[in-house]
């Protein structure tokens, strides 16, 4: 098998409405092989992925493990150390992407001499949308909060497979040799919390590298989000209070539109 460039790495969970927009945006962003991993889907997420184009390079496993977001991102670190340079671990509600229209191999050659890139996001709202739209949903929800949103703190990391020495949280992983952020400057340990997000003063990078995080969707997409429970905690249960507090209408925000008519080519037109 040649050695990849970068792959995608996902737990998902009964996400049937959005995979397929999901898995060909990160094809459209440079995304060479995904490794997907089902935790007890029940509502047809396994036909949406093997219906896509690029099938091929997506490898399908499952789990029925209660969270088993972390260990499953250590498996999957493991698995693929040697077979790709780059792996970045995502969810199934976030979009990452390079703002001023670039591949995301092509940025990432900046960054081979480190061991990994941390990430931070944008929080998208509900945009008004109380039932599921019928449109993308990059199409639908463009509304976010302001870009001094406490939670724009948090990030995700791109790293080398073969830094890893392992994942701490959705959002960490320890590795050999530095993270940093799209400016270059090393992030040290204690600047980190321990599951995410960032003290000492330090201040969220999205100029040209971010993703967007649809945390809500509409209000119909998040009380399934209640009802289906997490991949990572087995004491985190989100309430309505979440809703509220991260349905931001704030900025209206179109700049991953960039990739738009890349994506609606790979999915033929078809959403799902």
């Amino acid at each position: 098998m040649n050695k990849a460039y970068l792959t995608l790495a996902a737990v998902v969970k009964n996400e049937s409405h959005y995979v397929r927009e999901w898995l060909a945006h990160y094809r459209a962003v440079g995304f060479e092989k995904f490794a997907v991993v089902l935790n007890d889907c029940t509502d047809g997420t396994e036909r949406q992925i093997r219906s896509l184009s690029f099938a091929d390079d997506i490898s399908i496993g499952r789990t029925q493990v209660k969270c088993p977001q972390v260990a499953v991102y250590n498996e999957l670190c493991r698995e693929r150390r040697g077979k790709t340079f780059w792996m970045a671990f995502l969810d199934a509600d976030e979009f990452l992407f390079c703002p001023l229209g670039r591949t995301l191999p092509e940025f990432l050659s900046e960054y081979e001499r480190h061991g990994g890139l941390m990430v931070h996001n944008y929080e998208f709202g509900s945009s008004g949308h109380v039932v599921r739209p019928e449109r993308s949903a990059t199409a639908s929800f463009r509304y976010r909060a302001k870009n001094d949103f406490w939670m724009h703190d948090q990030f995700k990391c791109v790293v080398k497979p073969s830094a890893v020495q392992w994942y701490a949280s959705p959002h960490y992983a320890k590795i050999d040799g530095d993270l940093v952020r799209e400016d270059h400057r090393a992030v040290p340990d204690e600047n980190i919390y321990r599951l995410c997000g960032l003290q000492n003063g330090e201040k969220p990078i999205c100029q040209r590298i971010r993703y967007n995080h649809y945390f809500t969707r509409s209000m119909e997409d998040f009380v399934t989000r209640l009802h289906r429970g997490g991949a990572c905690s087995k004491t985190k249960h989100w309430t309505c209070n979440d809703f509220m507090l991260r349905d931001h209408r704030d900025v209206l925000d179109t700049e991953i539109t960039l990739y738009e008519s890349r994506v609606m080519e790979l999915l033929d037109g078809r959403l799902r």
